[in-house]
């Protein structure tokens, strides 16, 4: 078996998006392989047509877990990436597919001829992506920072927010202020809501709820997230 060599034009400072499948788990116990084949493929479809539609965006897919990543640090590459996050986002809560997930930036080495995906732009979208009690989309601090950098200013599609989160330390529920992609389908996911009966699960659309009723008002949807 030969081994990939590595590959200097591949490692590069980029945008990183990262999207996981809440209840994928139980999905996979309670359904047929061929069922949970459909229901990726129905994902990765419209992931596809996502990167395909918009820009320069390349998408990998591997098990629950969807990835956006860009072709370099540029601010085009951050308006690009994000938009096909954000409609990738929006399409799965339409479709009542729980998710989460995180856009960070920084190194990232992606070969997908080898199906291989490194770097620590991947940890700290996945690490943030997953860190929150919710469904949600967060913009991490090393996203954030790069904005800044390339003179991308936020948009009014995100919004400043305490969300919940489990301290692993303590085992205490805390929130801390995060920047967060603001759902516009409501309805949807109160229709979620009402299919679960997980206690742990149901505080999860719970969460997400308050966070968009918050900004229901369009005095509180004017203001700037960062």
């Amino acid at each position: 078996m030969n081994l990939p060599d590595y590959e200097p034009s591949k490692d590069k400072k980029r945008w990183v998006s990262y999207f996981d499948l809440l209840g994928f788990v139980e999905f996979v116990q309670k359904h047929q392989l061929v069922e949970v084949f459909s229901e990726t493929l129905y994902c990765l479809r419209e992931q596809k047509i996502n990167a395909r539609l918009i820009g320069r965006v390349k998408c990998a897919w591997f098990s629950d877990t969807f990835l956006f990543y860009s072709p370099d640090d540029s601010r085009r590459s951050f308006q690009e990436i994000d938009h096909a996050s954000r409609w990738f986002f929006d399409w799965l809560v339409e479709q009542q597919m729980p998710a989460r997930g995180a856009m960070a930036f920084g190194d990232f080495y992606p070969d997908k001829v080898n199906n291989i995906f490194l770097g620590k732009a991947l940890a700290d979208a996945a690490k943030c992506g997953e860190k929150y009690n919710w469904l949600g989309f967060v913009l991490h601090r090393s996203a954030l920072k790069q904005m800044i950098a390339v003179g991308q200013p936020c948009s009014k599609s995100y919004k400043q927010w305490k969300a919940e989160y489990k301290n692993r330390k303590t085992n205490k529920i805390e929130t801390e202020k995060v920047v967060a992609y603001l759902i516009p389908d409501l309805n949807s996911l109160k229709t979620m809501a009402s299919y679960t009966d997980h206690k742990r699960h149901g505080r999860k659309y719970k969460n997400a709820i308050q966070f968009v009723k918050h900004f229901a008002t369009s005095n509180r949807s004017s203001r700037s997230p960062c």
